[in-house]
Order: C-alpha cells, then structure tokens, then sequence
C-alpha cells in the first residue's frame, strides 16, 4: 500500500537501499482493487459456481473490503474459518448473507 508508505518509513528506507545494491533484483508491483465484475469471476472460478450464483457473496466482499486485494483474501479466509462460507459435497459451496453483512 504505497499511499500508506512515505520516504521515511523504515520499509521505504530498506528498499531503497535494495534498488541502489546491482546485485538485487527488485520489482514493484501495483494492484489495483477488484471490480465487483472481476472478483466475481475470480469466486465464480474458484468456487466452481457460476458466476450469477456467487453475485450476492461477490457484493458483500467488496461492500467489506472495497476490493482491496489483500483485505479480499484475507476475509474470504475469515468466512471460512468462521463457517459463514462452507462447503459440502451435498450441496457445494454455501454462504449466509445476513451473517456475513454483520460479521466485521
């Protein structure tokens, strides 16, 4: 988050110091936040639901997280290890959107 990360963070310092060293190979990488459009394919492919079923859990994670990439992954993992997004092999992947709407 390099809005959060100023020339005299002590991160900013480090990697300063990596790009003036040759001998390190340093990339930066910027990532945007996801569209409800794209997380909702991303859930569609990795719930291996189609994507007008996954819709209303793809609302509530953006309305949750405002498409942060790392916010996103980390409460998806949140509702999992909460059981608010289960799975089972009766009946696939399920979600409850009202507990989901209040879990923080």
């Amino acid at each position: 988050r390099d809005n959060e990360v100023d020339d005299d963070h002590p991160l900013a310092r480090v990697l300063c110091k990596f790009e003036s060293d040759k001998r390190v190979n340093v990339t930066n990488i910027s990532l945007s936040r996801f569209t409800l459009e794209t997380l909702n394919e991303m859930l569609s492919c990795s719930l291996y639901m189609p994507i007008r079923r996954v819709r209303s859990l793809s609302e509530l994670v953006i309305q949750k997280t405002d498409g942060q990439p790392l916010h996103v992954i980390e409460f998806i993992q949140a509702l999992s290890m909460d059981n608010l997004l289960v799975h089972s092999f009766a009946r696939g992947w399920e979600w409850d959107a009202d507990s989901i709407d209040i879990f923080p």
